[in-house]
């Protein structure tokens, strides 16, 4: 939902990608991979 809300938000994405690791870390890797990629190229919103 985070997501959904501000998808310029490093934060969000970063939620997202411990999330998809929350089963197991090999259960999700490549998408969790993707997210956490996604976040460290964003611009913190509120450093």
């Amino acid at each position: 939902m985070a997501i959904r809300l501000t998808p310029q938000a490093p934060g969000a994405w970063l939620g997202l990608g411990l999330g998809l690791q929350w089963p197991g870390p090999k259960a999700h890797a490549a998408e969790s991979t993707a997210v956490f990629d996604n976040a460290a190229r964003m611009q913190p919103l509120d450093a």
